[in-house]
């Protein structure tokens, strides 16, 4: 997986869940110099972001059904953003559920704490668990 560009992504929606908005040109190119990625990739990683936030009644749906004992007013904003990245590229196809799931793992381990790597951990093998059961995604 793109890890820098995944950061990117993830930097995205964690700014809009904090703002309430998702990141202008300004912060377009603040994130090229924070990120040191190319300009392209810094686009592709916004169109991406806007592509999730789409989905975001159904990610955020499918975040509630999997974490039974958490309200998703419980869960930490960064730790949302990571998990509905997670879900999204598994709902695209965007890579296999292991490097999904590792690269979850790295961020939540980067960005927030170890305790919140062990639950999207928990969360994202129950999806997997589900699927493989035959379960469909919502």
């Amino acid at each position: 997986m793109k890890t820098k560009f995944n950061e990117c992504i993830l930097h995205f929606l964690y700014g809009q869940e904090i703002t309430g908005f998702l990141a202008d040109a300004d912060d377009l190119k603040l994130t090229m110099k924070l990120l040191l990625i190319s300009k392209q990739k810094v686009q592709e990683a916004h169109q991406f972001a806007s592509k999730v936030l789409e989905k975001l009644p159904h990610l955020d749906e499918e975040i509630r059904q999997l974490s039974k004992e958490y309200d998703l007013e419980r869960i930490s904003k960064i730790d949302l953003a990571i998990l509905r990245w997670a879900l999204f590229s598994r709902e695209q196809g965007l890579d296999s559920e292991k490097g999904i799931l590792n690269e979850a793992i790295r961020l939540s381990k980067k960005f927030s704490t170890l305790e919140a790597s062990k639950f999207i951990h928990a969360i994202l093998d129950t999806r997997v668990h589900e699927a493989s059961k035959g379960c469909p995604t919502l």
